[in-house]
């Protein structure tokens, strides 16, 4: 049977429902605050990053996300292993927090190289000119 409180139609499906958030905009969006910590990790967003994970594999890959439980997004991410085995391509992954052992950012990898070299095209040096 439920109780008056089970009813309320703040709680939807067993999780309650924030009533008021200070950070909430008028359009319904939430404000982040700039603090150092995201100043921080929005200046390693799309950044070549060489990850230690537990077991001894590397993952290297570009940066894209991470959450407050230390779990990282990798895009274009290969995986080797310590001693140098053959690299693998895995795409786009997802790392536990629990199993980083280590993170920096690579600026040693072929991914980096890359990264540095290969540049948008500018605006002024596109033509719609065919010929």
């Amino acid at each position: 049977m439920l109780s008056s409180s089970d009813s309320d139609s703040s709680h939807v499906g067993g999780f309650k429902r924030q009533s008021e958030n200070a950070t909430t905009s008028t359009q319904g969006t939430v404000k982040a605050e700039n603090t150092p910590g995201r100043e921080k990790l929005r200046s390693w967003l799309y950044s070549i990053f060489r990850i230690v994970l537990s077991d001894k594999r590397i993952l290297v890959g570009t940066f894209l996300c991470t959450d407050s439980a230390a779990n990282v997004i990798l895009g274009m991410c290969t995986e080797d292993t310590e001693k140098g085995g053959e690299e693998r391509m895995l795409g786009l992954v997802m790392v536990p927090g629990r199993h980083i052992v280590s993170m920096e950012r690579d600026e040693t990898s072929f991914q980096a190289k890359m990264q540095r070299t290969v540049k948008p095209p500018n605006e002024e040096s596109q033509s719609t000119d065919i010929l």
